[in-house]
C-alpha cells in the first residue's frame, strides 16, 4: 500500500469583522452619574498615582535645582544619593530628618500631583456625566493646568528655601523671598507641560496613528494585519500611549529654558545677569533637559497611563454603566408575549415614570432590564 500523505491541519481562516472584533480594545469606562462613589474613585485614584509618581520626582527634581543653583557639583550625586537613600534608608526618605531634605521634597511634590490629578479626574467625571464628552479633554487640561501651577510654584518656592546657600557664611539667602519673575517663569513652564499631558495628546495620537500602529498579537492569526495598517510602523505600544509618553517629554527642551532662567534669577537675585545665565545654560541645560525629561515620564507619561486605567477599573465598580437590573420573572408555560411594567428614568419626571410594553420571553427565568439608552434586555 503506497504510504499515506502526512495529515494537515487545515489553516485557521478569519474574516476581516472577526480580527477586528478580536482586536478591538476594552473601551474606557465613560461616567454616567456624577456622584459621591465616582468622587471617591477619582480622588483615590489621584492620590495612588500622586504617592507612586512623587518618589522619582522628588529625587529628580532636588538634584537639578541643587545643580543649577550651584550648592552642589554635580546632579548625578544628588540623584545617587536620593536613590540610594529611598532603597536602604527609606525611613529618612519618607519621614523627616535632620540629614537630609527628601521627605519635605516627597511630601510637596505628592501634594501637587495629587491635586494635580484630582482636578484633571474630576473635571472629566463631570463634563462626561453632563453630556459634554467631546470637552472632557480641554476641560481636564484646562482645571488640572491650573492647579499643577498653583501647587507647583508652592512646591519649588519651597525647595529653593530648602537649598543651603551656596556661601556658607551667607545664610540670608534661605530667607529671601522669591522673586515675582521667578514664579511667573514656574507658571509658563507647568502650565504648558499640562495642557501637553492632557490636552495635546489626543491629536499628538491622532498624528502618529497616520504613519504607525500598534496591534497585540493573536495566537490564532500572529501576522494578521489590518487593511489600513499596511505599510505602518508596528508599535510596541498603543498609539495614545506612545503619545502621553512623548508629548510632554518632547516639550522639556523648551521648559528647562524657563526653569534654568527661574532658578539662576532667584539664586542672583538682585544681581541677576546674562552672563551668568549663559554660563549656567552652558553647564546645565542638556544635563538638566535629559533629567526633566525622566521626571516627566513617571509625572505625566507613566503617571497618566496608570491614572487613565486604574481610573477606568474603579469607575467600572463605582459607576456601573450597564443598565439597572429588575427582579427575575419565572416563566414556566410555552413562549408567550407577556405584558410587563418596566420603570423609565425620563428627563425631568419625578418620581420615575412608568411604561408597559410587550417582550417575548422564553419558558425559563429571565431577567429584565432597561439599559441606559432606553432599550429593554431580556436575558
Amino acid at each position: 500500500m503506497p504510504d499515506a500523505a502526512p495529515a494537515t491541519s487545515p489553516a485557521l481562516v478569519m474574516t476581516e469583522a472577526e480580527l477586528r472584533k478580536a482586536l478591538q480594545p476594552a473601551p474606557l469606562h465613560k461616567v454616567k452619574n456624577f456622584s459621591g462613589a465616582t468622587i471617591a474613585a477619582d480622588c483615590s485614584t489621584a492620590v495612588a498615582v500622586a504617592l507612586t509618581a512623587a518618589i522619582p520626582i522628588s529625587i529628580i527634581d532636588y538634584s537639578i535645582m541643587a545643580r543649577v543653583a550651584g550648592v552642589s557639583p554635580s546632579s548625578t550625586q544628588e540623584l545617587f544619593k536620593g536613590v540610594t537613600t529611598v532603597l536602604f534608608r527609606p525611613h529618612k526618605f519618607f519621614f523627616p530628618c535632620a540629614e537630609n531634605k527628601c521627605s519635605l521634597v516627597y511630601r510637596v511634590c505628592a501634594t501637587t500631583y495629587g491635586f494635580t490629578y484630582i482636578g484633571s479626574n474630576l473635571a472629566k467625571s463631570y463634563c462626561e456625566s453632563h453630556g459634554m464628552e467631546k470637552d472632557a479633554n480641554l476641560a481636564a487640561g484646562i482645571v488640572s493646568g491650573v492647579m499643577n501651577t498653583v501647587f507647583t510654584i508652592w512646591k519649588d518656592s519651597i525647595i529653593l528655601r530648602a537649598l543651603p546657600p551656596v556661601n556658607p557664611k551667607d545664610l540670608s539667602s534661605a530667607k529671601k523671598p522669591v522673586p515675582f519673575l521667578t514664579r511667573a517663569l514656574f507658571c509658563g513652564r507647568d502650565t504648558l507641560t499640562c495642557v501637553a499631558a492632557f490636552t495635546f495628546v489626543p491629536i499628538v495620537a491622532s498624528w502618529i496613528s497616520g504613519y504607525a500602529y500598534h496591534q497585540k498579537r493573536l495566537p490564532q492569526a500572529s501576522d494578521a494585519i489590518l487593511p489600513e495598517n499596511e505599510g505602518k510602523v508596528r508599535l510596541p505600544i498603543s498609539c495614545v500611549d506612545t503619545a502621553q509618553m512623548l508629548t510632554p517629554a518632547l516639550l522639556q527642551f523648551v521648559t528647562t529654558l524657563m526653569h534654568i532662567t527661574a532658578i539662576r534669577y532667584r539664586q542672583m537675585y538682585p544681581h541677576f545677569s546674562l552672563k551668568d545665565l549663559s554660563d549656567s545654560m552652558r553647564s546645565t541645560y542638556i544635563s538638566s533637559t535629559l533629567l526633566r525629561i525622566c521626571r516627566i515620564m513617571p509625572a505625566f507619561g507613566i503617571g497618566g497611563i496608570m491614572n487613565r486605567e486604574l481610573r477606568s477599573s474603579l469607575l467600572d465598580k463605582a459607576d456601573p454603566s450597564s443598565g439597572r437590573p429588575l427582579r427575575a420573572i419565572p416563566y414556566r408555560s410555552h413562549y408567550m408575549l407577556k405584558s410587563i411594567l418596566l420603570p423609565s428614568i425620563l428627563s425631568g419626571a419625578s418620581p420615575p415614570a412608568r411604561k408597559r410594553v410587550q417582550v417575548c420571553v422564553r419558558p425559563v427565568e429571565a431577567v429584565a432590564t432597561l439599559a441606559d439608552d432606553g432599550q429593554i434586555i431580556i436575558k
